[in-house]
């Protein structure tokens, strides 16, 4: 069967064959039309010869044969239509004309493979891909094509990416970025327990319990209200706690598009928090230096200097010396706030009972006392580790101390002390307590407030002037074992071998040796060692 390249060929030819028949029966009509019957005669009627009902039905054969072959043409033409007619899909990226692909489904694999090639290549890493706004637009044809694979190169060669990190923010400059928030955190949590490992210790402490104890409520309840005293109750006993942890400057985390080059290990950037910058900073040693001086001069910790100088012994240094000042500034500032709590002994008060009776000199102990115990609460507060400040915030007496009560004479009452002291500033603060402090021993407690310096017991005044590390100092031999030192004054208002009273005006505070601000350093010293003062205050 011939095919038909063009319908309307097919349908003129098949209406030429149907005119072509109609033609043939109107002429075998007409011939039959000319033998008319006569009425007086009989009617002779001339039969058709075979040959021509054989055109006939020749002719009407052929011409359902050709309509025939007409309709297997057509339905052979849509065939061969439907089977070259496509459809395409047109590519747009942000509304941009990129290309045709066969299917939508070519452009998703593509972007799927892509995906996992970024995994691959970054392990560990948040990876984001960025392929725009892809549109596809329908488009169906005969013999219509598309370009797949160029369009899919194209497409893929306008696509970005990057790694998504979190940035540690401090005081509004980028330090570092690391994987996600998770390593973040274990890295600010690292930098606080470098610097304020008590607080890290109760944090796991009080974790453990809450993941081990398994008390009644009852117990819970009893042990929440257990009083501090049976805690702690004996001299030399002490807690120290952590109130607060915090960072001195504003640290935030924040979600931002980077390289992966930029993404740094936990670690790394751990080391560049705590490493900081550090300027090597030598000095020598001016006359009239002290410790506290040159830290104050240079805004560091007296901790530094002692840390940096082990040969430094006590306050001693000489004007010469080269000291080593260079201190290590982290990025991030950790702030710490302890509270340490310490049961101290009361010193046995001694009273006196005069008697007239007596001569001077002579004494008799009439009763024996017994020291008493009371609860010291300072609050220390450190950067980095080091001391910054510490205050005597509360003093509560436990048990009252008994006193010793002496009977003596009455002939000689000034210059002799009582043995019971008072505080020699009023309106006073504690600004330093005695004790070990940077691996010396601080053999006095410092006293800010009015700056009228009072003698704290009766005596005689044994040392006006100044003394290595002191400053203007005022030594009172109170004639009964006890003396007191009354450190960095500014002025005095005794002289050698004046006896005073308790409460006289001896002096006015100063900032005189090694002091690092106006304060009066004060020591009671007993039979010639120094003993804590609040013992006895």
């Amino acid at each position: 069967m011939a095919r038909f390249g063009d319908m309307s060929r097919l349908k003129e030819y098949a209406s030429n064959l149907v005119n072509r028949f109609k033609r043939n029966r109107s002429s075998v009509d007409s011939q039959n039309e000319l033998i008319e019957p006569n009425g007086t005669t009989e009617a002779v009627m001339e039969s058709t010869p075979l040959w021509r009902k054989k055109s006939v039905i020749i002719t009407s054969s052929a011409v359902i044969a050709v309509a025939t072959a007409a309709i297997i043409g057509i339905q052979q033409y849509k065939q061969y239509i439907n089977n070259n007619t496509f459809e395409i899909f047109h590519v747009y990226q942000n509304g941009e004309y990129i290309g045709s692909v066969d299917e939508v489904t070519a452009v998703q694999q593509l972007i799927n493979e892509e995906q996992m090639e970024l995994a691959g290549n970054n392990p560990g890493l948040s990876m984001e891909l960025h392929t725009g706004e892809i549109t596809y637009e329908s488009e169906t044809g005969f013999k219509i094509t598309a370009t797949t694979e160029e369009t899919l190169s194209k497409l893929e060669q306008t696509f970005t990416s990057n790694a998504v990190g979190i940035a540690i923010v401090v005081d509004g400059k980028t330090l570092g970025y690391v994987k996600d928030e998770v390593a973040a955190s274990n890295i600010l949590s690292r930098v606080q327990k470098q610097y304020a490992p008590q607080a890290a210790a109760e944090a796991e402490a009080r974790k453990f319990e809450a993941l081990s104890f398994n008390a009644t409520e009852a117990q819970a309840e009893e042990a929440d209200t257990q009083p501090e005293e049976k805690q702690l109750s004996e001299v030399g006993d002490s807690a120290l706690s952590i109130k607060e942890v915090q960072f001195v400057e504003a640290v935030d985390l924040t979600v931002d598009q980077v390289e992966p080059t930029e993404i740094m290990d936990e670690e790394e950037l751990y080391k560049r928090i705590v490493d900081g910058s550090t300027k090597p900073t030598k000095y020598t040693v001016q006359k009239g230096d002290c410790i506290g001086c040159i830290a104050q001069k240079f805004g560091i910790s007296e901790q530094v200097i002692y840390e940096n100088n082990p040969n430094i012994v006590g306050d001693k240094i000489t004007a010469g010396d080269e000291i080593d000042l260079t201190v290590r500034m982290p990025e991030i500032t950790v702030r710490s706030v302890e509270q340490l709590v310490e049961i101290e002994e009361i010193a046995i008060p001694i009273q006196y009972v005069e008697n007239k009776e007596v001569r001077e000199g002579q004494t008799k102990t009439l009763q024996t006392g017994a020291p008493g115990s009371q609860r010291l609460t300072y609050e220390i507060t450190k950067e980095n580790g080091y001391i910054v400040s510490e205050e005597l915030v509360a003093q509560e007496v436990i048990e009252e101390a008994t006193p010793t009560i002496i009977e003596k004479g009455t002939m000689v009452v000034a210059g002799v002390g009582s043995g019971q002291f008072a505080y020699p500033v009023t309106n006073y603060r504690i600004s330093s307590k005695y004790g070990k402090r940077w691996g010396k021993l601080h053999a006095g407690v410092d006293f800010t407030g009015n700056k009228n310096i009072k003698a704290s017991d009766a005596g005689v005044v044994e040392f006006v002037g100044t003394k290595n590390g002191y400053g203007n100092t005022i030594i009172i031999d109170h004639q009964n074992g006890y003396k007191t030192l009354y450190g960095h004054l500014s002025s005095y208002d005794v002289s050698k071998g004046d006896k005073v009273e308790q409460g006289d005006k001896i002096g006015i505070m100063g900032n005189t040796g090694r002091s690092t601000g106006t304060h009066l350093h004060f020591e009671i010293i007993k039979n010639g060692s120094t003993v804590n003062p609040l013992k006895y205050l």
